[in-house]
């Protein structure tokens, strides 16, 4: 059997106390290159060349939806409240809208009837100088008689038309056309009567006498209409 030597290797001598070691194994390299790693991410993200501007998250304020039928339900309550008070308002100003409207007619009416007084006055005042007759006998004081007499007549027809279109009832209309009738006739007979005076030819005594008993017959008419228009108008004054 052969004789085998082992030679076996002394180990290395140990560093001294005060001596470091000189020998760096691989396994404590790659341990320190990751620690470098990681402390230069960490001083790069928290302490790099350029400063992150600090960001502020604000949550929104919590909101309430409400149910469509809810807002329905409001807003129906809302408008049935108002209803009451719009009504009351329309009432109200229908209300002052007719109260106007009758104090104007009011008011106007009384106007009226004033007017139609005073009408029957100036009527009266006529009746009275068609039945004088003329002061004299002169004939130039006549012939201005019979022409004041047509023109006061005249003045009186136009005042009764403009009455009558405003008469407030049917039995004011009936008088009022009534006396505009009679006192277009007495019209007609006062011109009858100045033609037949101022001639020519010179008018006979029975000519005249007629013209003058005419004439009377439709003052009277006209004094008629006149006393049941006076009888109308009394309750207003």
């Amino acid at each position: 059997m052969p004789h085998v030597q082992l030679h076996l290797a002394s180990p290395p001598p140990r560093p001294s106390a005060g001596q470091p070691r000189a020998r760096i194994t691989a396994a404590s390299v790659i341990v320190a290159v990751l620690a470098l790693s990681a402390l230069s991410a960490a001083c790069g993200s928290g302490t790099g060349g350029s400063t992150r501007p600090s960001t502020t998250t604000t949550r929104p304020a919590p909101t309430t939806t409400t149910p469509p039928s809810t807002l329905v339900a409001t807003e129906v309550s809302s408008e049935s409240k108002k209803v009451p008070w719009l009504a009351i308002g329309v009432l109200g100003a229908l209300l002052a809208l007719i109260i106007v409207v009758m104090v104007r007619r009011r008011a106007e009416r009384k106007t009226w009837w004033s007017d139609v007084d005073a009408m029957g006055r100036e009527g009266q005042a006529l009746v009275d100088l068609g039945t004088a007759g003329p002061a004299s006998t002169d004939a130039q004081q006549q012939v201005a008689h019979w022409a004041t007499l047509e023109q006061r007549t005249v003045e009186l027809g136009a005042a009764i038309q403009g009455a009558a279109s405003g008469a407030p009832d049917d039995p004011a209309r009936a008088i009022l056309a009534g006396l505009d009738q009679a006192v277009s006739a007495y019209l007609a007979a006062l011109r009858t009567s100045r033609t037949l005076r101022i001639g020519p030819p010179a008018p006979t005594a029975e000519q005249l006498q007629f013209a003058d008993a005419e004439s009377a017959q439709r003052l009277a008419n006209v004094r008629g209409v006149l006393g049941q228009l006076d009888r109308l108008v009394t309750p207003h004054r």
